[in-house]
């Protein structure tokens, strides 16, 4: 499942400086709570791991400021987006693949960002949970000063302060009935990487669907969800 979001009345540059620096911030806790078969699945993988393919690559710079918290801290990681003030140059800081975690690579198209980590779904709820999720995530991120306590830390967020992360969003919205974040817990079973056979499938859809013109949902994180479509 993939969840496209935008703020109304569009995505400016300072949401998405905002947004960047939550996806580091969290990018660890989000991957511990994702299913196996989701925690090293090329088609959505970290932002900040590189791919097999050049076009996957993860920016130099933005993947040194990212690898080096742990020795540093984050302030390097925050300024490197604070000295790009135009959304084009956030765009290239953030590169070029469409095959991750938050995924750029529809604004240009339809004016969203893509959370491509949920599982697929099979039940209304459960989609529910992820739609909740994104909106409040991107809500905590652009909306609140969540950026402070980290500047000095040399660490990654854990489950529980995304936990808490989210229940601000949550707050933030008034949606406390679309999602409980203490239902955001840690899946430690190993990543389990796709067998060739997926793969295939998965190429033969991608296949089909670049020949097809595309469907998405957009939600709008200040109103009620809106369905648009995308040729």
């Amino acid at each position: 499942m993939h969840v496209h979001i935008s703020p109304k009345p569009n995505w400016d540059a300072l949401s998405l400086r905002n947004l960047m620096k939550a996806a580091g911030v969290f990018d660890d806790a989000i991957t511990k709570i994702m299913p196996a078969d989701c925690k090293e699945n090329p088609w959505a993988r970290s932002n900040f791991h590189d791919g097999p393919k050049a076009e996957d690559k993860v920016p130099p710079k933005m993947k040194r400021a990212f690898d080096e918290v742990p020795a540093k801290i984050w302030e390097p990681f925050f300024a490197h987006f604070d000295n790009a003030k135009m959304k084009a140059h956030l765009l290239l800081e953030w590169g070029q693949s469409r095959n991750v975690t938050w995924n750029l690579a529809s604004l240009d198209r339809c004016g969203t960002v893509e959370f491509r980590r949920p599982p697929g779904v099979t039940a209304a709820a459960n989609a529910k949970k992820w739609a909740a999720f994104v909106v409040a995530f991107v809500c905590a991120a652009t909306q609140s000063n969540w950026q402070a306590p980290w500047l000095s830390r040399k660490r990654h967020a854990s489950v529980a302060e995304l936990q808490s992360f989210v229940g601000h969003g949550i707050d933030l919205l008034g949606w406390g009935t679309f999602l409980n974040p203490r239902g955001l817990v840690e899946n430690t079973s190993p990543a389990v990487p796709l067998e060739y056979f997926d793969l295939e499938e998965v190429k033969r859809k991608l296949a089909k669907a670049n020949k097809e013109s595309g469907f998405e949902e957009k939600v709008n994180h200040f109103l009620l969800p809106t369905v648009r479509y995308c040729n």
